[in-house]
């Protein structure tokens, strides 16, 4: 994966370059879709195969329905049990022979009422495992950590990146400092003074 800014012929031959070429040498093939950018990079050194326009959407109704019908892991349901109150029924008479689903008399409005508040509350109850499970091994990694005042501390740095200056974030420092704590806004913010003694 490669984050580009524009997806130009320019900047998929460079991206192509470093992280395919250098690494792994010239493929033999190289597939792509349709894009303008793609078709307008020229090798005489390796085929240049194109995805049909628009087969994958053609899937998107079947890719919807395994996505609906999979587990989560948090809840314990999938999407379309917490939203419908059932499963969807599958394409193809196995899920029918398998699950025994088809001569089942479809429950009463109240029956579907209570079934779905029964669902919401193990929904709920899962997801409060899940956070605290979560939190537990969160925990297991995080110290406890609080500096006085007057400590002098290292700031950690969010740089992006500038095509225009040509500068590299990831050529940047991490950390920019020290600075003296002055004052404790809440548990996790303070003020912090440079050494020259601005704020």
């Amino acid at each position: 994966m490669v984050p580009l800014r524009k997806a130009t012929a320019a900047a998929l031959e460079k991206a192509f370059r470093e992280r395919i070429l250098a690494r792994f040498g010239n493929p033999r093939t190289l597939v792509s879709d349709n894009a303008e950018s793609y078709r307008a990079r020229k090798s005489n050194h390796q085929n240049h195969d194109c995805t049909i326009p628009g087969e994958w959407a053609k899937w998107l109704p079947e890719i919807t329905l395994a996505i609906n019908s999979s587990v989560n892991d948090t809840t314990g349901f999938s999407p379309a049990y917490i939203i419908l109150g059932r499963e969807p029924r599958m394409p193809g008479a196995l899920y029918d022979q398998v699950t025994d689903v088809a001569g089942n008399e479809p429950p009463s409005p109240e029956e579907r009422t209570r079934r779905m508040e029964d669902i919401f509350k193990l929904v709920h109850e899962n997801q409060l495992n899940a956070t605290q499970n979560q939190k537990k091994y969160y925990d297991l990694r995080r110290r406890d950590w609080r500096p006085n005042i007057g400590s002098m501390v290292m700031l950690k740095q969010h740089v992006l990146s500038n095509a225009i200056e040509g500068f590299n974030a990831k050529l940047a420092h991490k950390y920019k400092g020290p600075y003296k704590i002055i004052k404790f806004v809440s548990s996790n913010v303070v003020r912090l003074q440079e050494t020259q003694g601005r704020e």
